[in-house]
């Protein structure tokens, strides 16, 4: 990116120097050519470890405007230099929106952010606090977020998402209506589906599909499709859902290869659940390929989180408790 900062490159010739490297990464990697550059660099499904020339042009020229602007060399400072970048995206004037925004979240104060609750996540660094360097690293941070925001804007207004099936019927023929609620994804009706938990005696994973050792909380399992979902609760602090959850996945990784490399087919469901309440996404999914919708999934949801809160509050009545286990009262 360092040409790109220094050369006067309009932003138009980095779209198409962009475009035509899509093209060729389109084709190393197998897709095809209606694959738009917000699905390759977006957040979705395949989550490629690329980046977009055009947001690395946009950072370079952000960190050119502040580094300009900030010198410490007074001459630079006073002579107010231009950074072309043609009229699509003109880098001073986004530097000064981006100091806007910036300005304007120090105003607004601290928020909740992801899942952790206020105060757990590191303060954020004041704009008007930053040093000369701060200051341009907020600059490009806040340029990246703005870029990746469009992104994702259209990533979700994307035609390979969007595309549905239009049927036409005859003069006269009769509507079809189809249910807005689909049909569950994972249990085969008719498959002899069986299920053990990990509840009041100690699970055994079924001989049938690998020998283990590992427990997973709830395994359904269908010799007649062989196929077998595991089912992993997790239950850890709010601000230690993501490392729990990338450890449980650590965890159960050789299970799910072994029962791969046996002929099953296997979906491997980590449920989070917070100490506090906190019901994770991934909650929502497993029920809904579960086939539960509507008021039923909204019911369950709540009871998981009541659920959570009050073992957690009597955890916290038996902190003191120095004997754990059943008793003889």
């Amino acid at each position: 990116m360092w040409p790109l900062k220094l050369c006067e490159v309009t932003s138009s010739a980095v779209s198409r120097m962009e475009a035509k490297a899509n093209s060729f990464i389109r084709k190393w990697l197998g897709l095809p050519r209606c694959f738009s550059a917000a699905e390759l660099y977006g957040w979705n499904s395949l989550q490629l470890l690329l980046k977009s020339i055009t947001l690395g042009y946009r950072q370079e020229k952000a960190r050119l405007v502040m580094e300009l602007r900030d010198s410490s060399d007074k001459a630079v400072a006073d002579a107010n230099a231009r950074v072309e970048t043609g009229r699509k995206w003109r880098a001073k004037e986004e530097v000064q929106k981006v100091m806007g925004r910036l300005q304007h979240q120090q105003i607004v104060g601290m928020v909740q952010t992801g899942r952790a609750g206020l105060g757990w996540s590191e303060p954020p660094i004041l704009w008007s606090k930053a040093s000369r360097k701060e200051r341009k690293d907020l600059v490009v941070a806040e340029v990246t977020r703005i870029e990746q925001e469009e992104l994702r804007e259209a990533n979700n207004q994307s035609p390979l998402e969007s595309r549905c099936k239009i049927h036409f019927l005859r003069q006269g023929e009769p509507a079809m209506h189809t249910s807005k609620r689909p049909p569950a994804k994972l249990l085969t009706p008719g498959a002899g589906w069986k299920m053990e938990v990990d509840l009041g005696r100690q699970l055994q994973f079924p001989q049938e599909i690998c020998s283990t050792t590992l427990r997973p909380d709830v395994v359904l399992w269908s010799a007649a499709v062989k196929s077998v979902i595991l089912i992993e609760l997790i239950v850890p602090w709010e601000e230690g859902l993501e490392a729990a959850y990338e450890r449980k996945k650590a965890k159960y990784a050789d299970l799910v290869a072994e029962c791969r490399e046996s002929g099953w087919s296997v979906r491997l469901y980590l449920v989070e659940v917070g100490a506090r309440g906190f019901v994770g996404r991934s909650i929502s999914c497993l029920l809904k390929d579960l086939g539960l919708w509507g008021a039923t999934l909204s019911r369950s949801t709540k009871e998981l989180s009541e659920e959570a809160e009050k073992a957690s509050h009597w955890l916290w009545l038996k902190r003191r408790d120095k004997a754990w286990g059943v008793t003889s009262n």
